[in-house]
Parts: C-alpha cells; structure tokens; sequence
C-alpha cells in the first residue's frame, strides 16, 4: 500500500492479496477538509474482474457497480458472502438537508444459482423505497419496501422514529434458491408468501400469511423434514399454528405458538414463545445413531438469544460405535463416554441456550465387540455460557465379546457431576469364567484423572496366562507358534497403550468370527518364538457364537476342511458334531 497526506488530502493505492482473489485499490482519495470520499476497486476473481467505484461528498454520491462477485469480494478478507455477481448503479443528490435519487441494480446467479434479482432503489422525503423481483425458472419473489432511512449533507445516516416502515413479500420461491448456509447445515421448503407489515417502528403491524411446505432442516445428524409451517400475521405478531415435522415413521413434532416483530437499534428481531411437542418422534436417524424422543419443550426468547427447555423422555436411543483403525481399534469400549467426550469442553460462542430434562428408560449402545442397555435421568444445560450435564444413567445389561469370550457387564452406575459435567465418575466390570479361573475387566473413571483398565482374575494369575486362556483356551505353554506371536502382540498392546482390547484380529473386528487362530504342526512353547520356518505347515481355525449355547466352527488343516458344531446341554456338558461324521461328549469339572 502506498499513498500521501498533504493538506489534508490522503491519497493511496495499492493491492489486498491471497491465495483466494486479489483486490486492487486505484485513485483513492479522501480529502479531510470537504469531506468527501473517492475510491476505486478492482477485485480479481477466478473468472473475471470486478469493479465498484465510490464516490461522495456534499454535492454527490455515486455508487457504480459492474460485474462484482460478492463471493470474490468477500475472499480478499477471508469472509464468505453469498455468491452473486452484482452491476448497477445508484445516484444521489442534495435536497434539502439530505440526499435524494435513484438506483438500479441487477444481481445474477444468486447463491451460485440461476436466479436473477432485479433491484429498483429511491431516496426520497419519506425514506428509502426498496423494490426487488427474484424469479428464475420455478421461483418468483416480490419484495418492497420502505424503510425511514436518510443520508445527511454531512454524509451521516439517521432513521425518524416517527416515520412509518412499509415491507410486503409475495409470490413464491424455494429456500435452497434463496439463502445459503454453513456446510453441514441444509434447509429446504417452498415458501408461498402473502404477506404485508406496516406501521410504526414501535408497534408495526403484520398481515398475510407465509407457508413453507415440504420443509427440512438438516444439522450434523439432526434431521427434520416432511415439514409444513404455518405462519399467519396478527398485529405486531406472527402466529404459528398447525405446524410440524414428520420422520419417516408418520410420527410428529408439533409446533405452536407466536412471534413478536420488534426493532432493537433498528433491526429487526423476533421474540419468540413456541411450543414443542414430540410423539415418539425420530429426532436423529443415521446409521450409527437412531433416537427418539417424547414430551414437551419450550423454546423462548429473541432470535439472538434463543433458550430451548423441556422435559422429555427417550425411549429410544440406539448408538452404533464401529471400529475401524488398527491402532485404536478397541477404546471404544468406553462408548459409554464418548458419546459426551465428542463435545467440545470450551466456551461456548453461539447464543443458543438450553434448558432440558430427559428421561431416558433405555439407552442402548451396540457395537461390533460389545452392547449395553443403559437407563436414567440427565440434565442439559448451559450456565455462563458453558454447557452442563448433571445426573447419572444406570448399566442394566451389557456383554462384551473379548477373544471370542462372552463377558456379562456387572450392574452399575455412571455419574455426571456438575463440577465436571463431560467427565463422568464411574467404575464398571464384566467378567466370565474361563477354565480355572474368573476373568475381570475393570473400566474404572476419576473426574480429572483419566480413564483406568485393568485386566486380572481369581486366582491372581499373571496377564499371559490370564490371555493365553482367554485367547486360546489353554496355557501358555502349550501355544503354538502362531499362537504365542498373537499373545505376544496383546501383551505389547496392554505395555504399550494400556488397553487390552486392540489385540484382535480383522476377521473379528468386522463381526464375521468370534474367534480365529493359527497354528503349525511345529509346537512351541516360547512366547518369543514369533516366526515360523517354510516347511511349517499351517493351521487356521475360525468360530461364531450363533447363540450363548451354540458355537461353529471352521477348521483348515492342510488340505482337509472340516466343521464343528458345539451345543451346549448344561453347565458341564457339551455336545460335538463335525462333518467327518464323528460325535462326542464332553464333561468338564472344575475343583
């Protein structure tokens, strides 16, 4: 940027430059003495150059506009504006102790669409006259109005309070056409629009009505749609009647109630008393999150400072947890937490606050190696500006399948705590008998300090022969080679991350097979004998619980396959069947 002061007269140019446009600034002026203002802007976009050219001081003011992207223009500051190409022109002069005159302005591609807005401006003793026609294919959209605001010689703005403001819209548009919103975010309706406000700033008066049907609201995973919002005028406010959401189940989300036009420094604002009511409604509907809620809510006050509270139930809350990458595979066992981890713990900026109670019979979460069945009492909340989560959900049920063993999760109880709210207090166990010993994994959380696992059994063995039971049913001396090299990668896993659950294979992890191992005819009782020779000849067998009782398996021994059927008949006995044709019986005794 270069530029001179001398006499009061700053002159300057230069270039505002990143890797998304560039603006360029010719012949500007701005003389301090007669107050005036001239500057030129070139803005060079992806497609073309864009112009705006600004003059004023107490004789004129001059706009001219050509080919400017909004979007363009809006990158040279990294901000996002609406995507729209702008030309025109609007003109002013002095009349008496203010300015007045006319304008025209064409905006095309509106919101990166094919839709035209044609702008007529007028500056006059009553205000300024806004006239705009948004049509294009499907849409056509008539806006007016006059708004008592006015540009002084001295080029200062003022509003008469005691002036009238006059708006009407008309016609009919689709809101995709018409507004743009932050990615994650859609909204969609078509809006028919017969609606007029006039009158004082203080109490302005609204007639008409708007509906917006075939609406849908999507954030993140909150999904509303089948939509149909009825709006109708009523002195200074809008009634909203009948209106509603739908899910794909026919179930509903009633909405009812008013909101008041009001003005706060000259802009416009609502302040809102709507009354919620949901009939089982499915609120979130993804693969990996299915719930529904009931009761009623409340969501009150001006649109920049909304507040949303009620007392609702739950009584379906479905969370699937898949897991994916190798490394991490397994820590979604504490699911039970993530589901409030996954909110950011800072500050929040935005001006929704809320207020609900939920009650929720039962919250069950399911994932590839685990499910658990939760119920309870929560509160959610915000208090200066931080959210808040209070109460405590109860672990009725839960199962964990862990190297192909069915552990039963012990009942328990899981805390929020204000003073911590996303950091829950609780302690929970499952367990199983696995052939001479009981097996327990402890998932034990302290508000501040952290997650805790651990992994042990009675009678106190150590963690190999704790694993090499669980793994494979027998002792660690007894493994094969193929067998010890997968021990010895769970115990590297529980040393080195502190988790035994990413010891797993694959096949597993996807839920095709409980269990699945790998042998060699050469047995090996070394835990670091991980390598096998060529000549070894390899074993793979691979099992599936179909049910707690029953178990098939897959067994490929050289060349010869076979399948194993084991149905359990009673807490000793068990009965075998393969494909070979032979049967047995077991009995296991336990001292």
């Amino acid at each position: 940027m270069n530029g001179t002061l001398v006499d009061d007269v700053l002159s300057f140019s230069g270039n505002i430059k990143n890797k998304n446009a560039e603006l360029k600034l010719k012949n500007c002026i701005i003389n301090l003495k007669d107050r005036s203002y001239q500057i030129f802007l070139e803005v060079i976009g992806n497609k073309e150059t864009g112009t705006l050219q600004f003059f004023a001081s107490t004789d004129k003011i001059d706009i001219s506009i050509k080919n400017m992207s909004s979007q363009d223009f809006g990158k040279t500051f990294n901000k996002i504006f609406p995507q729209c190409i702008i030309s025109g022109r609007f003109k002013l002069s002095p009349y008496q102790d203010y300015f007045a005159g006319t304008g025209y302005f064409k905006i095309g591609d509106l919101i990166s669409r094919k839709s035209t807005v044609d702008v007529n401006l007028k500056q006059d003793q009553k205000g300024m006259f806004i006239q705009a026609n948004l049509f294009n294919v499907t849409d056509n959209l008539r806006f007016k109005t006059l708004i008592p605001v006015f540009v002084k010689r001295d080029l200062s703005f003022f509003m008469k309070h005691d002036s009238l403001i006059k708006t009407s819209i008309n016609g009919n548009a689709h809101i995709e056409n018409i507004l743009e919103f932050p990615d994650g975010v859609i909204v969609k309706g078509k809006i028919r629009s017969d609606l007029n406000i006039s009158g004082s700033l203080d109490y302005p008066q609204i007639r008409g009505s708007v509906e917006c049907s075939n609406a849908s609201v999507i954030i993140s995973d909150v999904v509303l749609k089948n939509g149909l919002i009825r709006i109708k005028g009523e002195n200074n406010k809008f009634l909203i009647r009948d209106s509603y959401f739908m899910d794909s189940y026919g179930k509903k989300a009633l909405i009812n109630g008013i909101a008041a036009l009001f003005f706060s420094d000259n802009i416009p604002n609502l302040n809102t008393d709507l009354q919620l009511r949901f009939d089982n409604f499915r609120l979130f509907d993804t693969d990996s999150m299915k719930i529904n809620i009931s009761g009623n809510g409340k969501m009150e006050g001006p649109i920049d400072n909304l507040k949303l509270s009620g007392n609702l139930k739950v009584p379906l809350c479905e969370l699937v947890f898949s897991e994916s990458d190798d490394e991490d595979r397994y820590k979604d066992i504490t699911v039970i937490n993530d589901i409030f981890l996954g909110k950011t713990k800072k500050e929040e900026n935005d001006f929704f606050l809320y207020d609900i109670n939920l009650e929720s019979p039962k919250i069950k979460i399911v994932g590839n190696i685990y499910q658990l069945n939760f119920a309870g009492n929560l509160h959610l909340g915000t208090y200066n500006k931080k959210a808040t989560l209070s109460g405590s959900i109860d672990l009725q049920k839960g199962r964990l399948n862990l190297f192909g063993k069915r552990m039963i999760f012990q009942k328990s109880k899981i805390e929020f705590l204000e003073s911590s709210p996303f950091d829950p207090k609780m302690k929970i166990s499952c367990s199983r008998d696995i052939d001479t010993m009981k097996v327990v994994l402890e998932v034990q959380n302290n508000p501040g300090e952290g997650m805790f696992l651990n992994l042990y059994s009675h009678p106190n063995y150590t963690q190999d022969v704790i694993l090499s039971h669980m793994m494979f049913g027998k002792s660690s001396k007894d493994l094969s080679v193929g067998e010890a090299a997968q021990l010895a990668h769970a115990i590297n896993s529980i040393n080195k991350k502190g988790y035994v659950l990413s010891v797993l294979n694959a096949f597993q992890n996807i839920g095709l097979v409980d269990s699945l191992s790998f042998s060699t005819e050469n047995k090996s009782s070394s835990l670091y004998k991980n390598s096998q020779s060529s000549s070894d000849k390899l074993n793979i067998r691979a099992g599936k619980y179909l049910s707690d009782n029953v178990y098939i398996s897959v067994n490929k021994k050289q060349e010869e396959t076979s399948f194993d059927v084991d149905l359990s008949v009673g807490s000793n006995t068990s009965l075998k069947v393969n494909t070979l044709g032979e049967v047995g019986v077991s009995w296991k005794f336990r001292y």
